[in-house]
């Protein structure tokens, strides 16, 4: 029976054109369940004899590409010449228990090429990389090299760029097939995605979707979400262009830790992301602070077994210039939402209010935003209210013949203010947004006049 001899090497560069070694990149090989014979250059060896060392000139036309074989490198790009790399043994093909086990101390552009001839030739790069890489997560570059001795064989280039460590490289699942090349060279400035909203290990309160944000990656022009409950099992659940650097998370759950992560990438380069958590909670009832705010003569009462708010209130409105309402409330500084379901309100006026509110003080006539309703006999509406100023008259925008019970939420986002209403929860409806020069320190909670 005919079989094809097909190459499959893998080395690691930089990719960053005519770059030259400084010093060892590849500190340590174990190589571990190999073949035995005699074989040139080398001569005899065993399953653990290490690799030759790497030739002057690193990778280059002319050096030997394997330790037990004298092919030679040719027509080498200009992108890979001087690679440090490991003369890999192209007997160990024959067995399938090998391993070596390289150490980057900082890192590099690694790089798998494989034969053209591969039908498949992303299984076998997935393969031999197992261990530390997804499946796709290395990449054809559209780089060839080439190995003299078998026709010039021509080998595509894959690649991924890891953190500095210790990785192990498998067999290649094909015992036809000759074994790969293991190199390196400095991998080019790590351009990953950075500040993630929210913060990275925070607890974010309620279980309503949240707006993940992130800071783009210098040169970065695809965006890949990660998301998900384990980390070691996260599912891309989206793909963002340049510019549109946030992500919904839809519908999440109260008590549990979510894990992201963004892959950045672009035309030759991949970043992979760190991965980020927060957990979602409701706050005790014991965190929370509550007074009358402008007025006296309200209450407050908490069931804990049904997470239910019980509000009493005295004042005559939250509006004109200063208000008069019972407030529920914990400091919190920059970014912040809130939301609640607004059960029921007894109409004492007309213009009654409850709902949530990000306030810049505790006094009467402190700048504020908030999102209302107004009882279901009377107006039946909603409203997204602020006060743009402290003692200023206030602005609202108001969405009509809205029934209660209700869900209501309010975002800030630096000095913009966005206010939602839903009847579900999961599907939210805008009001409208308001730009106020808030401070960071702020106080969040639930209103009722």
């Amino acid at each position: 029976m005919y079989k094809r001899l097909i190459y499959l090497a893998a080395f690691v560069l930089l990719l960053d054109l005519g770059a030259a070694i400084e010093g060892a990149i590849i500190t340590n090989v174990v190589r571990s369940n190999g073949a035995s014979e005699t074989r040139t250059p080398i001569g005899v060896y065993t399953g653990i004899t290490p690799p030759l060392p790497t030739q002057a000139g690193g990778l280059m036309d002319g050096n030997y590409v394997f330790s037990d074989r004298t092919y030679t490198w040719v027509n080498t790009p200009a992108q890979l010449i001087g690679a440090e790399y490991v003369c890999t043994f192209n007997s160990d093909k024959t067995t399938s228990a090998v391993t070596y086990t390289v150490t980057f101390p900082i890192g590099a552009t690694v790089l798998l090429t494989c034969d053209d001839r591969f039908t498949t030739p992303q299984s076998y790069v997935d393969n031999i990389v197992r261990d530390f890489a997804a499946p796709g997560e290395f990449t054809d570059t559209g780089w060839d090299v080439f190995v003299n001795g078998d026709s010039n064989r021509q080998l595509s280039v894959y690649s991924a760029i890891m953190d500095p460590g210790t990785y192990v490289f498998h067999d290649q699942a094909s015992t036809a097939n000759n074994f790969y090349i293991i190199g390196a060279l400095p991998r080019p400035p790590s351009y990953k995605a950075t500040n993630p909203s929210p913060p990275s290990s925070s607890t974010v309160l309620l279980s309503d979707a949240w707006i993940l944000t992130w800071s783009p990656g210098k040169g970065a022009t695809s965006h890949q979400v990660y998301f998900g409950t384990d980390p070691s099992a996260l599912e891309l659940v989206a793909t963002k262009a340049s510019g549109d650097e946030s992500y919904a998370t839809g519908l999440l759950s109260l008590y549990t830790t979510y894990y992201w992560k963004v892959k950045e990438s672009n035309d030759t380069n991949v970043w992979q992301g760190d991965i980020w958590s927060f957990t979602t909670t409701e706050v005790l009832s014991d965190e929370w602070l509550s007074e009358d705010i402008g007025t006296t003569g309200g209450s407050t009462t908490y069931d804990g077994i049904n997470d239910v708010w019980t509000i009493v209130a005295d004042g005559s409105d939250i509006w004109d210039t200063s208000d008069q309402f019972r407030y529920v409330y914990l400091p919190t500084s920059g970014d912040c939402h809130i939301i609640a379901r607004v059960n029921s309100l007894v109409q004492t006026n007309e213009w009654a209010k409850a709902g949530v509110m990000i306030r810049e003080s505790l006094t009467g006539n402190s700048k504020f935003v908030d999102v209302v309703m107004t009882p279901e006999n009377g107006a039946r509406c909603v409203s997204l209210q602020w006060r743009p100023q402290t003692g200023d008259f206030c602005r609202h925008i108001q969405k009509d013949y809205v029934l209660l019970p209700e869900w209501v939420k309010l975002v800030r986002e630096e000095d913009t203010f966005t206010g939602y209403h839903s009847q579900d929860g999961i599907a939210w409806t805008e009001i409208g947004s308001a730009t106020i020069l808030m401070t960071q320190d702020v106080y969040i909670g639930l209103a009722v006049t």
